[in-house]
């Protein structure tokens, strides 16, 4: 372990840096213009920057923008049975009050919610990488990174990013990295709430903005894993397919393949219909390998019936 820690303290985060094309936002950037803009890139969050000062004040992201909508819609989203008069509160609270939020008023709403936002996760591109683990283990995804010289935005980096670099250095983790996850207290099915294929999506973003959440696993009455949904899942949504929100979660997943055909160039992409699985006795080092191979967001721990343990 000390060979490793001597990696993260020696390494720079500048080092490791691939460019990149910066997508931001505004404050005064509406819901509408984030969602298109994100579906555009094929991306999942993005910079926000204060118009007045240039500075930037957070990340918006689509865990972000599914928290806001619940806390926009309110009572409708939260165990209403009646589908027709939910569907029609969302027709009409969509035109007049999600699409069209601005970012500064979005994270006011994730300040009231209590949700923590990633802003003020900056960091400089001089820090080393120990530094990104204190940040990345507060759930952050996706970071800022300012120029040591100018405090300019000139980068970003992702936890798959720093996954990779991890899964090139695993070899100096020695006797750790042949552990397997159960016996290092990884995984397990504490905490983990799952729903069926007939929950609609909109029931599924209502669990994630309560639970603080970004993914559920989709279960039949035997709880077997059928499918993954998490807030990736609502890449593609703009006001022209809004009420698709209020579909089943299965019929939701396989009109998005459909239309993520065109997009889909390697078997290695995170499909929510074969959702990736690891088991509790897998090793340390083949999950991180698993995850960084496949680069999917988690894995879900199954036994050998398919039932998350």
């Amino acid at each position: 372990m000390n060979k490793t820690r001597g990696v993260l303290l020696e390494t720079k985060l500048s080092s490791i840096l691939r460019p990149k094309v910066i997508i931001s936002f505004t404050t005064s950037d509406i819901i509408d213009t984030v969602l298109r803009t994100l579906n555009e890139h094929k991306i999942l969050s993005a910079p926000v920057f204060n118009v007045e000062t240039n500075q930037v004040v957070g990340v918006v992201s689509m865990s972000d923008i599914a928290t806001t909508l619940v806390a926009v819609l309110g009572d409708h989203v939260d165990n209403n049975n009646d589908k027709s008069a939910l569907s029609h509160a969302l027709f009409l609270q969509c035109e007049s009050s999600f699409l069209k939020t601005t970012m500064s008023r979005l994270f006011d709403i994730l300040k009231i919610c209590g949700k923590r936002n990633e802003v003020g996760y900056t960091v400089k591109d001089d820090v080393v990488l120990l530094h990104l683990i204190q940040i990345f283990s507060q759930n952050v995804h996706r970071v800022p990174v300012i120029s040591a010289t100018n405090n300019n935005v000139v980068n970003y980096i992702t936890q798959m990013e720093f996954m990779q670099v991890l899964a090139q250095n695993l070899h100096l983790f020695g006797e750790l990295g042949k552990k397997t996850i159960n016996e290092l207290g990884i995984g397990g099915k504490d905490n983990i709430v799952a729903i069926s294929p007939s929950g609609s999506v909109l029931e599924a973003i209502s669990i994630f903005s309560h639970e603080n959440i970004n993914a559920i696993p989709i279960v039949d009455d035997a709880d077997h894993l059928l499918a993954n949904f998490s807030t990736s899942n609502l890449r593609g949504i703009t006001r022209e397919n809004f009420e698709d929100l209020m579909m089943p979660l299965i019929d939701y997943l396989n009109l998005q393949r459909v239309r993520d055909m065109e997009f889909l160039v390697t078997v290695n992409n995170e499909k929510a219909l074969a959702p990736q699985t690891c088991k509790l006795s897998d090793s340390y080092e083949s999950v991180v390998y698993k995850i960084v191979a496949t680069r999917v967001h988690r894995l879900w721990c199954i036994d050998d019936e398919r039932r998350i343990e």
